[in-house]
């Protein structure tokens, strides 16, 4: 009794996990009918003969309508039908379209033959949300609602449209491919399930399943499906929505496009910030064109469409074109960098103009002069009354200094750049948030008296630590234009191996999808702290193969088999310009001890020296983790067997996966400097040993608020004391 008790569960448990109890769901790039034939006064036809025929391909099925009045029709390729119901002397005809995933409803009601027929035909464009029997929601994107955009084209630009997606819309001044990063039904970005003509094509190391992915251009697609919930145990493989595409297939008539979008800046007006910040009108300039073309090969038997599109961007209104950083304001006062002398001098000149007069001054020394170890510069200002002036000054062979002369060799000027008139805003407390005493008594919001008309400004640092800083600090808006270029085509041919019988019994199609692209990229600024733009190329790389055989046993009997290949490279690298001698760590005189075990660009290049505190959006040279090898490869079997009942049907399938990531990213060792409070450590070479970090940082991307906050004491002046809250 026991023993057929657990056979009894078992047998159970394996039903439930392979059986769908209803008509809704196929599990990729196909769709199914269903419906019911009834005569004028609502009484249904039982008998009635159901013909069905792909508007595009000519392919026909024939089904009959059972003792209930219902008929059925799975697995059917996209696209558009005419649906037929004849019965002796009636008939009805209505034209639908088969979408992904779902089982669309007709109703046909039987009219007298050539005089009341009722004909209903829908628009080719089936966008909006899913008109379904099932419990599945979601919402469907045709391909040509997609080519219809005037500036977004990406495939996937347009599921933000759907409710229980969150995300940001796609940005028409962006470069990329336009696949956006969203969060469906609540979900987190990386848990959606991505399928290309029924293939896993799922992008793992993104910060989104979408992003950074395949995009195929929007004329060689059919359809794209957002499924967000109730949908089969075939789909998902993830706790988010189920999102599909599939591609366009050529038809018995030969038909193509051509096409191409432009933008230039010269018809926008220049940016509110640029404005404001005193940056003339950038670059956004995009250039995107192409064609496809379909038709039959050999008549009723092989059909191909394919389609072929080149996209070359320049924008800089984009994150990655952007940074906005903190910097000293005796950039300002430098003229000439060649002379520490003079780079000393404007830097006491920012201190008298509302900093801390005695930073930067000099100092007795009893060691030998130029050329010596611990060299510095002397030289004193007219007035000056050296015993009472900060012992701070700067060590020219420091690589501080070498980095304060070195040239970007991206745009030519220096790699920390100097700051012109208009094109800086000097940052002040904010009084709402600081409460400032005289003589830690007396609280003041006027600081005329103390020479500052304008408020409090923010310095570097107090007069705390080993080295005296106190130089007002600037915000200033980096720009310089991010690119972005694409090749790709996608090719797609479909096959009638055998036609079967008029019912489709012994019917064998083929159907085989390859997708390529190629789409680098360069983002100037990975990080929001860089002072001058330090790109990080993006080479990445997609190739995707979906082959489906499908073989109709009987008009109830269908066996769908898939193989797939989903190939996606997004590795990134630092640009090769940075790997000049003079911006390399030996250059810079830095030791990097990582060398002695990986000997390459991602130790050599220069270190990236940051601030933090008031300094903290400030960075020189770019971050560790722009040397980082994501290779993905995705290997999809899949059988899935349909029986077509009455009403119901039953769907049993077996799915095989293999995920391999290939990357470098452990490997691969940096030096960064993070201990930088001010930029007198820096010019100096006050850098604690403690704050080399080797290792891959992890510097997430985010423009910082203008708010600042601190709780040290300050005192700017005699008689001054600022307590921070």
């Amino acid at each position: 009794m026991l023993k057929k008790l657990i056979s009894n569960t078992i047998l159970i448990t394996l039903f439930s996990v392979f059986v769908s109890l209803s008509v809704l769901g196929q599990a990729t790039d196909n769709g199914s009918l269903t419906g019911t034939v009834s005569d004028a006064n609502g009484a249904l036809v039982p008998g009635a003969t159901v013909t069905i025929k792909n508007v595009s391909t000519g392919v026909t099925r024939t089904t009959t309508v059972n003792s209930q009045g219902i008929w059925n029709f799975s697995v059917l390729a996209l696209g558009n039908y005419e649906v037929k119901a004849e019965a002796p002397s009636f008939a009805a005809t209505h034209t639908v379209a088969v979408t992904a995933s779902v089982t669309t409803e007709v109703i046909l009601i039987l009219g007298i033959t050539a005089e009341s027929a009722i004909v209903d035909v829908v628009a080719g464009d089936e966008s909006g949300l899913l008109q379904s029997d099932g419990p599945v929601t979601g919402s469907q994107i045709s391909g040509r609602r997609i080519e219809e955009l005037p500036a977004v084209r990406g495939a996937f630009s347009l599921i933000n449209t759907d409710s229980s997606v969150s995300g940001e819309l796609s940005d028409p001044l962006g470069n990329g491919n336009g696949n956006p990063e969203v969060s469906i039904a609540g979900g987190r970005t990386t848990s959606q399930s991505v399928l290309f003509n029924g293939v896993d094509a799922t992008n793992f190391s993104g910060t989104g399943s979408l992003t950074e992915s395949l995009s195929p251009a929007p004329e060689t697609v059919q359809e794209v499906k957002l499924l967000s919930s109730g949908y089969d145990a075939s789909l998902g493989r993830s706790g988010g929505g189920n999102i599909q595409l599939v591609t366009r297939r050529g038809g018995q008539n030969f038909n193509g496009t051509a096409y191409v979008y432009a933008q230039n800046e010269a018809f926008n007006g220049n940016d509110f910030f640029f404005n404001r910040d005193g940056i003339d009108r950038q670059k956004a300039r995009k250039v995107e064109g192409g064609f496809s073309i379909g038709g039959p090969l050999i008549k009723d038997k092989l059909s191909f469409f394919g389609g072929y599109q080149r996209t070359d961007a320049k924008t800089a209104y984009v994150p990655s074109a952007q940074s906005y950083t903190v910097l000293p304001e005796a950039l300002a006062f430098i003229t000439d960098r060649s002379n520490p002398e003079n780079v000393r001098r404007g830097f006491l000149l920012s201190a008298q103009n509302g900093g801390q007069v005695s930073t930067f001054g000099n100092a007795f020394s009893f060691l030998p002069g130029p050329g010596s170890p611990g060299y510095c510069v002397r030289t004193l200002l007219p007035g000056d009354f050296a015993g009472t002036i900060a012992s701070t000054c700067i060590d020219p062979t420091s690589p501080g200094f070498r980095l304060f002369r070195a040239i970007n060799p991206v745009t030519g000027q220096l790699l920390i750049p100097a700051l012109t008139q208009g094109r800086y805003e000097r940052l002040f407390y904010d009084p709402n948030n600081v409460q400032v005493l005289v003589n830690g008594t007396t609280p003041i919001t006027d600081f005329t008296p103390f020479g500052l008309p304008n408020g409090l400004p923010i310095l570097d640092r107090g007069v705390q630590g080993r080295v005296r800083g106190g130089f007002p600090l600037v915000r200033v808006r980096n720009v310089y234009p991010a690119e972005f270029k694409q090749d790709q085509f996608t090719t797609r041919l479909d096959q009638v191996i055998s036609k079967g019988n008029a019912e489709g019994s012994g019917r064998n199609e083929l159907s085989g999808t390859f997708f390529f692209a190629n789409f680098p990229a360069l983002d100037p600024f990975s990080d929001d702290s860089l002072v001058s733009p330090t790109p990080l190329i993006k080479d990445d790389k997609n190739r995707t193969l979906a082959i489906t055989n499908t073989h109709f046993f009987s008009p109830t009997l269908i066996n769908e088999a898939r193989f797939g290949v989903f190939y996606l490279d997004n590795s990134r690298e630092l640009d090769e310009r940075f790997l000049t001698p003079e911006l390399t760590n030996p250059g810079l005189g830095i030791s990097n001890p990582a060398i002695a075990f990986n000997d390459g660009p991602a130790t050599l290049r220069g270190a990236r020296f940051a601030g933090y505190g008031n300094f903290r959006d400030f960075s020189v040279l770019a971050p560790n983790d722009v040397y980082n090898k994501r290779i993905q490869k995705t290997f999809t079997f899949a059988n899935n067997l349909t029986y077509v009942l009455p009403k119901h049907s039953l769907k049993f399938g077996v799915e095989h996966k293999r995920n391999t990531f290939d990357t470098n990213l452990p490997e691969e060792q940096g030096v960064e400097f993070e201990g930088l409070t001010n930029f007198t450590e820096l010019l100096t070479g006050f850098i604690p040993e403690a704050d080399v970090a080797l290792g891959i940082t992890d510097k997430q991307f985010n423009f910082k608020d203008l708010s600042f906050y601190a709780s040290d004491d300050w005192r700017v002046r005699d008689g001054l004391t600022i307590n921070l809250g």
